[in-house]
């Protein structure tokens, strides 16, 4: 048969899972309404040609779990929306938090032969120890100048930083649980397990089921694991360990097993029956090779040089490796040993898939082109953001340039000339700000009472998590496809505005809460025939969609009237008006802790929750109940 365009649109609507029939129909205005649904019913957008554009009327925003979440939903579906916002967390890039997790949260071990030559002092914190080579030094800037570089940190001394403006205890105890909701959402990175996405090889199906004191007061051994750094040999045992408990960020050698690091295994060098202080944590990742890339003049810098492949913290064709499995030993018949090719552990894989770096990467030319792209990330993030988030933008700019893909260094950076910022004062056309903007908030010459405040930590402090919120917000409805800025005097009572509500997933099977904000006017009956833009606004770990939902009454404001009296003059309102509506991105019963990262999980049998399908759902579910746009295609 004949390659046709016909054909071509069939395979295409195939792939994508879309409904296929009449792609578009005149809407009697000169422009073209799109009607082509995906298989939740969602009305896409064509890709962006040299004579038209699409726009979807939709935007999906986040901040930290939800950050990750926005990114991750937006590039894997871009047919879905207009813009994406991202505030505030280093997942933003899989390839950046693997690294950090490989060298540094589960690093800072000496090598088998130092830990066996101080045999006796493997359960001594002292900074002295020998057994224990701890902490790893930060090496990547966050600031173009280099000012500011990662913390340094190993996986007995998990960086907090200071309480102010951090968001959350985040100790030991939070960030163990999300290192295991994140893998039952996309699969253990650091073992692998032909059995389970989860577990480590040799643990149970029925592990959760047990109680923390039955798998702490003896840690089950599950053989002589081997691997080239730390158990070369085979002869030491290897324990499905426990850990501290502790909302601090150090682990407690008076207090090592109380409860379970569920998705980890350790060497017992001492035969003691417990993972001490200086014993290892084993992490398979991938084969063993040399990220050398193409020579000494390819160094990797995400600022200088983000297409550099030396130092870039992944394989690429035709550095050297060793072809013996994760283990890094031959003839031990673990995954990846001898079948000719460079090996990273499947899970991982699936990390990078919906790695939003790594889908920016490769999307499409057409939709890469409709697409508003915002971030955020504070240089002094307990978590590490800008580092993610600057490898993230790094990718971006080598696609787009940076006369497009625009940085900025504080907030005040966007209002050059004035003494205090002010977020409605920024020009955020994309000849000025750019048609992508970027802000690494926080001060690289902020005072001591500003630092001490939590300048640029992960959530800031107030009036920097006011900014963060306004700023992002204020820069997606900038480009909503023809914003209605009408002017209201008196809006009445608004609470029949700002509600929570529940829509049955079919995904989960079960009620899911979200809130929803319509705009001004939405009940008016002389605006009974308007529809408005949507914007999913995803909320951070720990938290509720009720959570921000209760900051709606601010973006109403903005929506509604104006505090600049150029704006009053002219009887125009701060912001365009749209729908907000605010998912819940909580867990289901016990499938996950305290977030769900908004990914369809592979949970401990590689058959989880599909939490992804859920927010389409709720996409559909909104479409279908309240006056949302209709995508449509329009001449250039």
């Amino acid at each position: 048969m004949a390659w046709s365009a016909r054909s071509a649109s069939v395979f295409t609507c195939t792939l994508a899972l879309i409904a296929c029939g009449p792609e578009s129909t005149p809407d009697g205005t000169g422009r073209t309404l799109r009607t082509s649904k995906d298989s939740f019913g969602l009305i896409t957008c064509s890709p962006e040609t040299p004579t038209e554009t699409c726009y979807t009327g939709r935007t999906i925003i986040g901040v930290s779990m939800g950050a990750g979440g926005a990114g991750q939903l937006g590039f894997a579906r871009p047919e879905l929306f207009d813009n994406i916002g991202m505030l505030g967390v280093p997942i933003v890039d899989w390839v950046y938090m693997m690294r950090n997790i490989e060298r540094s949260f589960l690093g800072g071990f000496c090598d088998e032969a130092t830990i066996l030559a101080n045999l006796a002092t493997v359960s001594d914190n002292s900074p002295t120890n020998p057994a224990f080579c701890g902490p790893v030094l930060g090496e990547v800037k966050f600031t173009p100048d280099g000012r500011m570089l990662e913390p340094a940190q190993d996986y007995n001394h998990w960086y907090r930083w200071i309480d102010e403006g951090r968001g959350g205890s985040f100790g030991r105890d939070k960030l163990r649980e999300s290192f295991q909701d994140l893998s039952l959402a996309f699969g253990n990175p650091i073992s692998f397990n032909a059995e389970s996405p989860y577990y480590p090889a040799g643990v149970p199906m029925d592990f959760r089921r047990r109680t923390d004191a039955e798998r702490c007061a003896q840690p089950m051994s599950v053989g002589n694991v081997r691997t080239k750094e730390y158990n070369s040999s085979g002869e030491y045992p290897v324990l499905a360990f426990c850990d501290t408990r502790t909302s601090g960020g150090d682990f407690d050698p008076s207090r090592p097993s109380e409860i379970p690091m569920e998705i980890g295994l350790s060497v017992d060098y001492n035969r003691n029956g417990i993972r001490d202080f200086a014993e290892p944590i084993l992490v398979m990742m991938h084969e063993r090779y040399q990220d050398v890339g193409r020579g000494v003049d390819d160094q990797y810098d995400w600022d200088v040089n983000p297409k550099g492949q030396r130092g870039n913290w992944r394989w690429d064709e035709g550095e050297p490796y060793e072809d013996t499995g994760l283990d890094g030993l031959p003839d031990t018949n673990d995954y990846g040993e001898g079948n000719g090719k460079f090996d990273w552990n499947p899970n991982v894989l699936n990390y990078f898939a919906q790695s939003p770096r790594n889908q920016l990467e490769t999307l499409d030319e057409g939709h890469l082109a409709r697409l508003n792209i915002y971030a955020d990330a504070g240089i002094r993030d307990f978590l590490q953001s800008a580092g993610g988030t600057n490898w993230l933008w790094g990718a971006l700019t080598s696609r787009v340039g940076a006369d497009q893909a625009k940085s900025y260094d504080d907030f005040r950076s966007l209002t050059p000339g004035q003494n205090k910022y002010d977020f409605l004062a920024v020009d955020y056309s994309a000849e000025a700000i750019g048609k992508h903007a970027y802000v690494r908030y926080g001060s690289v010459d902020a005072t001591e009472r500003e630092i001490n405040r939590g300048d640029g930590n992960h959530v800031g402090p107030a009036d920097q998590v006011l900014n963060r919120f306004l700023t992002g917000i204020g820069f997606v409805q900038n480009r909503m496809f023809e914003g209605d800025y009408t002017f209201f005097d008196n809006v009445g009572e608004v609470t029949e505005l700002i509600q929570p509500h529940i829509f049955h997933s079919p995904a989960l099977d079960e009620d899911r809460s979200f809130g929803i904000v319509l705009p001004p006017g939405y009940n008016d009956p002389a605006n009974a025939d308007k529809r408005y833009p949507v914007l999913y606004f995803l909320h951070g770990q720990g938290m509720e969609s009720e959570s921000l939902l209760a900051s709606a009454i601010l973006f109403f404001g903005y929506m509604a009237g104006s505090t600049r009296e150029d704006n009053i003059r002219a009887r125009k309102s701060d912001w365009a008006k749209f729908i907000i509506v605010f998912p819940d991105s909580t867990c289901s019963n016990d499938a996950c802790g305290s977030g769900n990262f908004n990914a369809n999980h592979k949970g401990v049998d590689g058959n989880g929750p599909k939490y992804a399908d859920s927010i389409f759902e709720l996409m559909a579910h909104v479409e279908q109940n309240y006056r949302v746009m209709k995508p449509v295609v329009v001449d250039k």
